[in-house]
């Protein structure tokens, strides 16, 4: 009788009080949506602006490309194309038509090198796609980096993915 008692005792207890068990796991929690900054084109950081942790908004600069190389040839594209203008009228006032053809392909040429130059500058300036949270920053000022060298992780706090490894034991 005695064992018996003894025994629905410890099954009552075992059923009526609470334990804590606890499991030890690593645990990631990113955000479902996340988007790479990377560098549109080769070059050095110049400034880097975002941390890891920063909020940021939709078009806040992150990162600026050292664009002074680049800056000197959009000088010289607009020279030339300057150039090319003041030949190709000269052509045209004294009624060269083939030094007019010629001088106005070179500065439809030197026009085209121009915008492109000034696109490069323009990407340059590295800004945040969406706003959310910065979860990794790779680029550090005077960093040479390739084109397509991610330098950003933002994610959108809004949607968050927690993945946790639990061993098999657990």
């Amino acid at each position: 009788k005695a064992g018996t008692a003894g025994l629905l005792l410890l099954c009552a207890i075992l059923v009526l009080v609470p334990v804590n068990y606890r499991v030890a796991s690593k645990t990631v929690i990113e955000g479902e949506v996340q988007r790479v900054v990377a560098a549109p084109l080769e070059g050095f950081v110049g400034a880097a602006y975002g941390r890891a942790g920063d909020t940021v908004k939709a078009g806040q600069l992150l990162a600026q490309l050292d664009d002074r190389e680049l800056r000197i040839e959009e000088a010289r594209w607009s020279s030339e194309r300057d150039q090319f203008e003041n030949r190709l009228r000269e052509a045209m006032a004294n009624h060269d038509l083939t030094a007019m053809q010629v001088l106005g392909a070179q500065l439809r040429q030197a026009s085209a090198q121009l915008a492109l130059v000034t696109e490069k500058i323009a990407r340059a300036r590295l800004s945040a796609p969406f706003d959310g949270i910065v979860a990794s920053r790779t680029a550090r000022l005077g960093a040479i980096v390739q084109a397509g060298t991610p330098l950003f992780e933002i994610f959108d706090p809004r949607s968050l993915c927690a993945t946790s490894q639990v061993t098999q034991r657990d």
